[in-house]
């Protein structure tokens, strides 16, 4: 019985886009800002609290 490579070893070894290979960043620009960090952070509050009440 031979052993064949698996696709995911082949995927790994070539160019190809995986959920699971190398990282891309798709984020161009800087971070958020505290500013808007707070915002983002009190906006995720905010709408759990609504979803427990």
């Amino acid at each position: 019985m031979t052993k064949t490579p698996t696709r995911t070893h082949e995927a790994l070894r070539s160019d190809e886009t995986i959920s699971y290979g190398r990282a891309r960043s798709t984020v161009e620009g800087t971070p958020l800002s505290p500013a808007e960090l707070g915002k983002f952070d009190a906006y995720w509050r905010a709408s759990l609290y609504l979803c427990l009440v």
